[in-house]
């Protein structure tokens, strides 16, 4: 669960994160062997970009409903 939570503390956020950090967040997800691909496509489905900075609405439904089977640790 430290991934989610770091996720969140990252993204949850309405000043987010710049599409650098973005990108590699994705990039480690997708590739990383203690990534989540799954988790991965979650966030680029929720998360909106403004002004070159990546976040997730407040209000979105941005939850795991099974975390374990995402490989989230």
């Amino acid at each position: 669960m430290l991934t989610y939570r770091l996720i969140h503390a990252l993204l949850d956020d309405e000043d987010g994160i710049s599409c650098e950090a973005y990108d590699a967040l994705l990039n480690w997800l997708a590739c990383h062997k203690d990534g989540s691909p799954e988790l991965a496509e979650l966030i680029t489905d929720v998360a909106k970009a403004a002004n070159g900075r990546w976040y997730i609405p407040k209000g979105t439904d941005f939850i795991l409903r099974d975390p374990g089977r995402m490989g989230v640790k």
